[in-house]
């Protein structure tokens, strides 16, 4: 009797259609007591209902019992007083003194049963042909609205791991700015050179704290600076990047930004940015001043965001995208058989199937990116 619906967790807007199928089947059958139930935690809950003095639960129910044990087929009962199955039963011999029963299981597309789409009498009674196909299909609907309320609440849940993935990212900065013993992961290096055209050699002005733990190999008293002892500490990439943005900048004397990836002995690695600006001095000289930060967990956090805005727009789209259809074409089209009701229902359930599948992944995901987010 395990199900993935609660009834706690179905929305006003499923509620309201569910209460609009049972209507109907009132009107259509004419039977005193119609309801839709699902199955939670060993009980029968009542999820909308006409004609039953009950407000949410019915306990001890040998019909709902019964069809458990009918690999998932359809329940009738002509007469419960003169079924042996169901004439002991207190629904039977006291108040509803139910008489009449057909109940349709609603049924995953795992086999799993959730709960029935039942009809009780006080009258003995039967079904017609037209009548039980009537059944059937809302039978089906009402699967249908419960497996969109479930997939609904798997998409929110996918979206608010993520947010909280995000927060967590979004929050990172502010607590190593908070943290002093981590001071230096978020300082910024801040520096002053200048450079001699002519003897192509950079001059140390200044340099803040921050370099002696962004490079604990430089000297805090170096004083002159050849370009190789800065290139040697990129990538051979980087090199060319960096020479390029650097002559740009004493071209044009403005503000440049460089990124570049660094790489430690242990294997770990980091995202840092430089700005800085030249300004032009006499006699081929230039004065250069910026500051380098940090930004991995920048980096990290437009990735996650660039990650969920793909998730979002190709992957969990595509199947909503073919239930929305499927579901239109089952409202508007008229002149459509059950066999091919039951086809369009059995494309909805694995269009269903494919978005839960892509759910589950994401949370997988998006869980196994928090578990791992590595905050010193």
């Amino acid at each position: 009797m395990k199900t993935r619906i609660s009834y706690d967790s179905i929305d006003t807007s499923t509620q309201k259609k569910l209460d609009d199928l049972v209507f109907l089947a009132s009107q259509i059958f004419k039977r005193t007591r119609c309801f839709i139930s699902i199955f939670e935690q060993g009980n029968e809950l009542l999820i909308s209902q006409k004609g039953l003095e009950l407000n949410h639960s019915l306990n001890e129910n040998p019909f709902s019992n019964y069809l458990f044990n009918s690999n998932n087929q359809p329940v009738f009962v002509y007469n419960a007083l003169k079924d042996e199955r169901f004439n002991k039963s207190s629904l039977v011999t006291g108040t509803p003194a139910v008489r009449f029963y057909a109940g349709i299981p609603l049924v995953s597309c795992k086999g799993v049963i959730y709960g029935t789409f039942s009809l009780m009498d006080r009258e003995p009674g039967e079904l017609n042909k037209d009548e039980l196909t009537a059944l059937k299909i809302l039978s089906h609907k009402a699967m249908s609205e419960l497996n969109s309320n479930r997939l609904v609440l798997n998409q929110n849940s996918a979206v608010k791991e993520s947010y909280k993935e995000l927060s967590i990212l979004e929050n990172t900065e502010s607590f190593f700015l908070k943290k002093t013993t981590h001071e230096s992961y978020y300082e910024n290096a801040l520096f002053e050179i200048a450079f001699d055209g002519n003897a192509k050699l950079f001059f140390v002005n200044f340099l803040s704290s921050g370099f002696i733990h962004l490079y604990p190999d430089i000297d805090p008293n170096l004083k002159v600076v050849p370009p190789l002892f800065i290139l040697k500490r990129l990538s051979k990439l980087d090199r060319f990047s960096f020479t390029k943005a650097f002559l740009t900048s004493m071209q044009s004397e403005k503000e440049l930004k460089f990124e570049y990836l660094k790489k430690f002995k242990n294997g770990d690695s980091a995202w840092y940015r430089i700005i800085f600006s030249s300004e032009k001095k006499p006699n081929d000289k230039w004065l250069i001043h910026g500051m380098v930060k940090n930004i991995t967990y920048e980096k990290e956090y437009k990735a996650a965001l660039k990650k969920i805005l793909f998730d979002i727009s190709h992957i969990i789209r595509k199947p909503i995208t073919t239930i929305i259809g499927l579901s239109d074409l089952l409202n508007t089209v008229e002149d459509i058989s059950l066999n091919e009701r039951i086809e369009l229902v059995n494309l909805i359930s694995l269009a269903a199937k494919d978005l839960e599948k892509h759910t589950l992944d994401l949370n997988s995901y998006y869980q196994n990116k928090m578990d791992n987010l590595d905050i010193p």
